[in-house]
């Protein structure tokens, strides 16, 4: 059985079991690059390019914005190259803040989504054609102040957006269309007091924190991840009372030091921490990861049976 782990890379056997739980640390899931420039965000980026979304359509092209009187969106090609600007004031003529959140795809088009305030954490949200073409705001505001945090997709296509007041979470299932609100939904789609939405099977399970912790001498020694799951281990939506698992993970260049954005339906990353400084601090810089969903619920599935004995089934499983 050892030789079939050393010939996967994940630590995992053919049959998803983790072999070496009396030794060793839980692995990591697999990552990808954006192959572009994105990929060197860590040190010192560009000032165009420091709170940029990069595009998780394979084309290497990256998102930014900058706040002015008219609120520039601009796309960059993977050289970093600009390639289109849009003005938000188009848009939402007094609008005070841009926040581009997401990517989505309705089978004709490819969309970047995201949020303009306008005061007071008054929001209307937003979708962009990605050629920079055509925009579409909702009519109205949503109903609660504070930031969007997230927009994210779920399996069936749905949207919702996640407002962060505090550590309180407000969830809104969004018309694509009219990116107009619906209704708002306590579903335990949003976990309380996180910093970003990355919802699993259906939503059952999401990240709650991936932290680096410490040995007595002070030194870095392994990083736990917590997942919060339907407390009544059905995985076809989400569910309120979520219940924290927690796995523990070795040191490596996947190390997973922050919890991962939904970038799309299909797409998550971890952002990168940027730094100007030499460090030797795990968590003071690092860039960004990108995973598929297949490979982080596989990721997810193989660390909660290594940890508890409890498998959830794949979707290709149900």
């Amino acid at each position: 059985m050892d030789s079939i782990v050393k010939q996967r890379s994940d630590g995992f056997d053919q049959d998803g079991n983790f072999l070496n739980g009396q030794t060793e640390l839980l692995p990591w899931p697999k990552i990808t690059l954006h192959n572009s420039i994105y990929d060197m965000q860590s040190s010192n980026p560009p000032s165009h390019l420091v709170n940029a979304i990069p595009s998780p359509f394979g084309d290497g092209c990256i998102y930014s914005h900058t706040n002015s009187n008219t609120n520039i969106i601009s796309k960059y090609d993977r050289n970093g190259e600009l390639l289109w600007t849009f003005e938000a004031a188009s848009l939402l003529p007094n609008v005070d803040n841009v926040h581009l959140l997401h990517f989505y795809d309705d089978g004709v088009n490819k969309w970047l989504l995201g949020s303009l305030d306008v005061g007071s954490n008054s929001n209307k949200l937003f979708r962009l054609n990605i050629d920079g073409s055509a925009g579409v705001i909702s009519p109205s505001y949503l109903p609660n102040t504070g930031n969007v945090l997230s927009i994210v997709t779920l399996e069936d296509n749905s949207i919702y957006a996640v407002i962060a007041y505090g550590t309180t979470r407000y969830t809104y299932l969004i018309d694509f269309e009219t990116m107009q609100h619906v209704n708002s939904v306590s579903n335990g789609l949003a976990t309380h007091g996180t910093t970003s939405t990355a919802p699993l099977f259906n939503g059952s399970v999401s990240f709650a924190s991936s932290t680096l912790h410490s040995s007595s001498s002070g030194f870095a020694s392994t990083i736990t991840v917590n997942f919060a799951i339907n407390p009544d281990l059905t995985f076809m939506e989400s569910k309120n009372g979520k219940r924290l698992i927690r796995t523990e993970h070795v040191h490596a260049l996947a190390s997973m030091y922050t919890v991962p954005t939904q970038l799309s339906k299909d797409v998550f990353y971890c952002k990168p921490s940027t730094s100007n400084a030499v460090t030797a601090y795990a968590t003071y810089a690092y860039q960004a990861r990108f995973y598929t969903r297949k490979e982080l619920e596989t990721w997810v599935s193989n660390c909660i049976y290594a940890s508890t004995g409890f498998r959830i089934p794949l979707s290709s499983e149900v």
